[in-house]
C-alpha cells in the first residue's frame, strides 16, 4: 500500500495483542514494537515519540499517525501515490464511522456518510433511542504529516503544529473507516478503563469526553448493555439510519480476501506451467472469469460471445473436477496480485482480488484438485516470465491445427511460430462456438493422433481440449497467446482489440501490416 515502515505502540493491553504485533514483526510487516507500560492517558505524548523515532530512524518523508480502530483506504491502495503529489504540510483525512449492527464488527456494511445534525440526535435523546455520544456523530479529520516540517501533534492525531503553516487541505483520495466500536465486551471494557484512567490521572477537562460521559453514567447505576444500545443506536427510527448511511463492503471484502488467501488451492507459476506441458506433453484447459460465470456462478448475462447453456455449464463443471493425468486444468493464480494487475477506480482491490471476493464460496467446493496450473499461461505475464525460445518447445516440430475463427482476435504471428513442421485450420463460429460443438468435435477426429491443437474459442476451447484429451490428441487452450505476445512487444491488450481485428492490423503500424498479410498469404485456408 506504499507504506515503507510500520511502527506499533501497545498500550497495556491484555487481549493477545502483543503475540499478534511481535507475529508481525517476524514476518517484517512491523518495524519496530514500543511496550508502553504506563496506565497514564497521553495520547499525543506517545504518538509524538514514535512520529519522531520514524523521521529519526527510518528517516520518514511523511508520517501517518493512525489509532487501533481506523482503517486508511486509499483510492488504488496505495499511500505514496497520493501523498507524494501532495505540496503542503499537512493532509487532512475525513473519518466516517462504521456502524456496529452486526454481532461480528467486520461484517459491518453501513458507513455514516451524512451524519446526523444536532438536532436529530437532541430529538432522538429524547426519545430514548440515542446517546449523546454515539455511532452517527459527525467525526473529525485525521492528518498526514509532511516529515521535515513536523513539530508535535495534536491530541487525537486531528492536526499538528508545523514550522511552516499552510492553507488545510483535504483529502478526496483517501477515507478512514472508523470501527469505534467491535461489540458489546470491548464496549464496555474501553469506556470503563477509559473512564477510570482519565479520573486517576486527572487529564484536563473535555479530554475523551465521550468516555467520561458513559463511565459517568455508569457510576450513576445505568447499566453497560443499555449505554451500549443507546450508542449503537440500536432502537433508532431505521429512515434516519437510511438517510445518513450508505452501503461499503471493503473491510468486510478486505478479510474475506485473507482467509481466501489461506484457502485458495495451489496453483504452479507459470514457469512450472510451461515446463509441465512442453515435458510431458499435456493438453491444457484454462478456467477465467467467462467459464466460472458459465459454468456456476452465471453472471454471464453480458457476455457477447458465448450463451449459456445447461450442457454447456455441465461441461465446464466436469473439466474443472477432472483428474485426467494428462490434462493441466489451468486457473487464475488466486487472490495474488501480479505485476500487470491494476487496483480499480476508486477501490484497494484488483479486478482479480474483487472476483473471488464476490465468488470463492461458490466455486470453492469445485476446486478439489492438489495442484492447478496457471491460467496466466496464454497472457503477457507468460512472455514477461520466460523465454520466447523455451515457449516455442511447445509446439517445435508438430503438426499444428489451430481452431479459431479468423473474424475475432486469434492473430498468427510468424515470429512465434516459425519452428512448427506444418499448420492447417479448423473455422468456428465468431460468437457461440459452442452451438456448433458437435460438428467442430468432429473435424477434430478426423486428424491423427500425433497433431496438436491450438484452440483459441473462448469456453468451447476448455470443453474441447477436456474431450480431445479423452480421444489420446494433445489440446492446448490457449486463447489470446499470439495476440499478448503482440501486447508484450507493444501492442494492445487483446480485450481491447475490435473484433475484426484483421482490418484493425491493417491500419495499425507496419509491423501489423506485415503480420496480416503474412497471415492471409499463408493461413486462410
Amino acid at each position: 500500500m506504499g507504506v515503507d515502515c510500520c511502527i506499533v505502540m501497545d498500550h497495556c493491553s491484555k487481549d493477545g495483542t502483543i503475540e499478534i504485533i511481535k507475529k508481525l514483526q517476524c514476518e517484517g510487516l512491523v518495524q519496530e514494537l514500543i511496550e508502553e507500560k504506563s496506565e497514564k492517558y497521553e495520547q499525543s505524548k506517545f504518538v509524538h515519540r514514535m512520529i519522531n523515532l520514524a523521521i529519526k530512524k527510518y528517516h520518514a518523508d511523511y508520517v501517518i499517525p493512525i489509532d487501533a480502530d481506523e482503517f486508511w483506504c486509499p483510492e488504488g491502495g496505495n499511500f505514496k501515490k497520493i501523498v507524494s503529489s501532495f505540496k503542503g504540510n499537512l493532509l487532512y483525512v475525513q473519518m466516517f464511522n462504521m456502524l456496529d449492527l452486526e454481532e461480528c464488527w467486520t461484517n459491518n456494511e453501513l458507513m455514516v456518510i451524512h451524519p446526523l445534525t444536532e438536532s436529530q440526535i437532541d430529538d432522538a435523546v429524547k426519545k430514548g433511542t440515542l446517546s449523546p455520544f454515539n455511532q452517527f456523530n459527525r467525526q473529525l479529520c485525521k492528518v498526514i504529516i509532511r516529515a521535515s516540517e513536523y513539530v508535535g501533534i495534536e491530541i487525537g492525531n486531528h492536526s499538528a503544529t508545523m514550522k511552516q503553516n499552510f492553507s488545510k487541505t483535504e483529502s478526496k483520495n483517501i477515507r478512514i473507516m472508523h470501527f469505534s466500536n467491535r461489540g458489546y465486551d470491548h464496549f464496555k471494557r474501553k469506556f470503563i478503563f477509559g473512564g477510570e484512567t482519565l479520573r486517576r490521572t486527572g487529564m484536563p477537562k473535555g479530554t475523551g469526553i465521550h468516555w467520561q460521559y458513559f463511565y459517568d453514567q455508569y457510576r450513576l447505576g445505568e447499566s453497560p448493555s443499555k449505554l451500549y444500545n443507546l450508542f449503537r443506536g440500536k432502537n433508532l427510527e431505521e429512515h434516519l439510519i437510511n438517510k445518513c448511511c450508505v452501503t461499503n463492503t471493503i473491510i468486510r471484502d478486505f478479510f474475506d480476501l485473507n482467509n481466501i488467501k489461506v484457502n485458495f488451492p495451489h496453483v504452479l507459476t507459470i514457469e512450472e506451467t510451461l515446463s509441465l506441458i512442453i515435458d510431458n506433453k499435456l493438453s491444457i484447459a484454462r478456467f477465467g472469469d467467462g467459464e466460472f460465470d458459465i459454468g456456476f456462478t452465471h453472471q454471464n448475462k453480458d457476455d457477447p460471445y458465448q450463451n449459456a447453456s445447461r450442457q454447456l455449464s455441465d461441461k465446464l463443471e466436469m473439466v474443472l473436477k477432472s483428474d485426467d493425468a494428462n490434462l493441466l486444468v489451468c486457473i487464475p493464480s488466486g487472490p495474488f496480485r501480479s505485476e500487470n494487475e491494476k487496483i480499480i477506480d476508486g477501490s484497494i482491490f484488483t479486478w482479480w482480488e474483487n472476483y473471488w471476493v464476490k465468488n470463492f464460496k461458490i466455486l470453492k467446493k469445485y476446486l478439489t484438485r492438489a495442484n492447478y496450473g496457471n491460467a496466466f499461461i496464454s497472457r503477457i505475464e507468460l512472455f514477461q516470465h520466460c523465454n520466447i525460445d523455451q515457449i516455442k518447445k511447445i509446439w517445435e516440430g508438430r503438426d499444428v491445427v489451430f481452431v479459431r475463427s479468423e473474424d475475432r482476435r486469434f492473430i498468427f504471428v510468424k515470429e512465434l511460430f516459425d519452428n512448427i513442421n506444418s499448420f492447417t485450420t479448423i473455422d468456428i463460429p465468431s460468437r457461440n462456438a459452442f452451438s456448433e460443438y458437435n460438428r467442430i468435435l468432429n473435424d477434430c477426429k478426423k486428424y491423427d493422433h500425433n497433431v496438436l491443437f491450438f484452440i483459441s474459442a473462448g469456453p468451447t476451447a476448455t470443453v474441447l481440449a477436456y474431450d480431445l484429451t479423452k480421444l489420446g490428441y494433445q489440446a492446448l487452450d490457449l486463447g489470446h497467446l499470439p495476440n499478448c505476445y503482440l501486447q508484450f512487444k507493444g501492442g494492445k491488450v487483446p480485450e481491447m482489440l475490435p473484433i475484426s481485428k484483421i482490418e484493425f492490423y491493417k491500419k495499425e503500424n507496419r509491423l501489423s501490416r506485415k503480420i496480416s498479410s503474412w497471415y492471409k498469404r499463408n493461413f486462410r485456408k
